[in-house]
């Protein structure tokens, strides 16, 4: 049995991974990183730029990505 040298590396190729495979992994990732950013900083206030300006342009962003995403999807099952 051959074994590999240690410090070679295991190389995945994300892009080839189902779709629905790469968007758990994504959020999951979105996900820890929220929870960890909400853990360090729940006792400090939040900065008044992001309440101000940041969480609302994400909002718009968030709900601009999510009609073009279901327009995209509906047009795509109408030209099939």
């Amino acid at each position: 049995m051959s074994e590999r040298p240690s410090s070679e590396r295991i190389r995945v190729d994300l892009k080839r991974l189902p779709r629905w495979l790469q968007y758990v992994i994504a959020v999951s990732v979105t996900a820890v990183v929220v929870a960890l950013a909400w853990h360090v900083g729940k006792d400090r206030p939040v900065p008044h730029w992001i309440q101000a300006y940041l969480v609302p342009a994400l909002g718009w962003i968030g709900l601009i990505l999510l009609v073009t995403g279901v327009l995209a999807r509906l047009l795509e099952k109408r030209k099939r």
